[in-house]
């Protein structure tokens, strides 16, 4: 009778979490569903204040980004992990992401996090997309979690922070920028 029961309560708990799979599985297709033909799925090179930065937008709504992960930081340099996150459709070519990056000081140590909430549009072409929404924000916790500094870049307007700008990339096509032309040197 034990191992009859054991048996039952085997199969329910088997039961049980294929039924969560099932439910985690009808989320997901739902999810790519209605995000399945939005612009802003594919891969990108998006060119931040702070250099290149490849970015993945998913049917499922993830996002993983490739920001630069070291840059100079007003306690000396800091370091930044991979951005992962999701995003979701605001419009027929917009939508708004966010992502969280590790951060991590020159020793080592583990000093917080940048979360981004990014607001991107979709040119006509599906090509480029831009970030130059008042609504973007970054914002930075400590190792606590707790808020230190909230950036909004583009509230006031006043084109003093470039726009993030991104161009899709494709095979043989990395979506970088022309390259500017290096300043002649003298020859004597």
């Amino acid at each position: 009778m034990i191992k009859r029961f054991g048996a039952v309560l085997i199969v329910a708990l088997i039961g049980v979490v294929g039924i969560g799979r099932v439910g985690h599985g009808t989320f997901a297709q739902e999810a790519t569903s209605d995000l399945a033909g939005h612009p802003l799925i594919g891969t990108w090179m998006a060119m931040t204040p702070f250099g290149a930065s490849p970015e993945t937008f998913s049917a499922d709504g993830s996002v993983v980004a490739g920001p630069p992960i070291i840059e100079a930081g007003p306690d000396g340099v800091l370091f930044l992990g991979v951005g992962i996150g999701t995003w979701e459709s605001t419009g027929e070519r917009s939508g708004h992401a966010t992502f969280v990056q590790a951060l991590g000081g020159a020793d080592g140590t583990y000093t917080g996090t940048l979360t981004i909430d990014a607001h991107l549009a979709v040119s006509d072409d599906g090509q480029t997309f831009i970030d130059n929404d008042p609504e973007t924000t970054l914002t930075f916790r400590d190792a606590q979690n707790n808020v230190t500094q909230v950036i909004t870049p583009y509230k006031g307007g006043d084109g003093s922070i470039p726009p993030v700008t991104a161009n899709r990339m494709a095979p043989g096509k990395p979506g970088l920028p022309p390259a500017t032309p290096a300043a002649a040197t003298p020859s004597s």
